[in-house]
């Protein structure tokens, strides 16, 4: 009698990275588990970096960077007391300068982020390892770190 040939199961096939992203919202674990296949990470940052751009753009055309700049003040006493403290001049010269370091802190968020990245998954890293015993590679812990954080995307 001859030997039954095993079919792989149709959730062990490679994933794409459109699949990928889906499954990260429908199917977690099939998206984690095709990690394990390809540490591949670059689709969940580039929606990021989309999103984050017409986001962006929404700011800067219908509330403007100077607005923005004085809602975050509201949001922080302490130093809106220190600006309004300032002589008049000074105080639009600050503001001024608030306004365009929160543009280009936001412009530079994808940069940002991959940093953020990094950082996360070397402590992902280290916790699975040293502090689990587990085998994982740092690539696999950026790319979990990636598409884990995929929801910021639509929050």
């Amino acid at each position: 009698m001859p030997e039954a040939v095993v079919q792989p199961e149709a959730s062990a096939a490679p994933l794409g990275q459109v699949e990928r992203v889906v499954d990260a919202f429908v199917a977690p674990s099939k998206t984690f588990a095709d990690i394990r296949r390809s540490a591949s990470w670059w689709m969940p940052w580039l929606i990021g970096v989309v999103v984050t751009l017409i986001f962006g753009l929404a700011v800067q055309q219908k509330i403007g960077w100077d607005k923005t700049y004085e809602n975050i003040l509201r949001q922080t006493p302490a130093q809106q007391q220190r600006v309004e403290a300032l002589p008049a001049d000074q105080q639009a010269h600050a503001k001024q300068m608030g306004a365009n370091i929160t543009k280009y802190i936001f412009w530079a968020t994808p940069l940002l982020g991959l940093i953020v990245a990094v950082v996360s998954a070397a402590v992902l890293l280290a916790t699975i390892n040293f502090g689990f015993g587990g085998t994982a590679k740092f690539g696999q812990m950026f790319a979990v770190w990636m598409y884990g954080t995929l929801p910021w995307a639509i929050q």
